[in-house]
């Protein structure tokens, strides 16, 4: 049991459309999750959670459901689970791409599942590019003294080579620095830019 009220939230789905990426999950484990959590915790939809919040009346077993970064696989794969079990959750938007703004990190994801054969693969070009740009040096010093097992340790799923991938992203190259590399393996691979997220028609019927 959670020590207070508690969110579950979602991101990835994937299906015949959406391809299979890390961390995603299919309908039918979506429909597992609910049907256990629906088993074991106070499942309240968000309306509910929302007034209990507002009035401090939920309690440790209380659980809601949360999506993140307005993913049309989300709309397309979670929303008819969602109907299914009669469930209501809170969607966080963002509307940068209402406004023409891609989201690079979706993008670069999207980029690395369907343009690779593997995560791996993915790695290994770009650490071969970083190599060459004209971040090498500072790369280079700073990932000799970097101990993988050391980091991001409370996220057992992460291998050794995504520890070493975020910390280089995240603490080495910074977001300026690591969108150059990436920009440069996009261009290099001419891979056209997908409709990532929900649509303006997708948000009102959510609504």
């Amino acid at each position: 049991m959670f020590e207070s009220a508690h969110a579950v939230m979602y991101h990835h789905f994937h299906n015949e459309i959406h391809p299979l990426s890390q961390g995603s999950i299919s309908a039918e484990e979506m429909d597992l999750m609910l049907t256990f959590l629906k088993e074991n915790y106070n499942l309240l939809n968000a309306d509910v959670w929302y007034k209990k919040a507002l009035k401090d009346q939920l309690s440790n077993k209380d659980i809601c459901i949360t999506f993140d970064d307005n993913l049309k696989c989300q709309y397309d794969i979670a929303l008819p689970v969602l109907n299914k079990h009669n469930v209501k959750a809170f969607w966080f938007i963002y509307t940068s791409p209402f406004q023409g703004i891609e989201e690079k990190l979706e993008l670069y994801r999207h980029f690395r599942t369907v343009h690779y054969e593997s995560i791996n693969d993915f790695y290994h070009e770009f650490f071969n590019t970083l190599e060459e740009s004209d971040y090498s040096e500072i790369y280079q010093e700073k990932i000799s003294k970097f101990n993988p097992s050391n980091y991001l340790t409370e996220y057992s799923f992460y291998s050794d080579e995504d520890r070493i991938f975020r910390y280089t992203r995240d603490k080495i190259l910074g977001q300026k620095k690591y969108e150059s590399i990436m920009d440069i393996l996009l261009k290099n691979s001419q891979i056209e830019t997908p409709q990532l997220w929900m649509s303006k028609t997708n948000i009102t019927q959510l609504h």
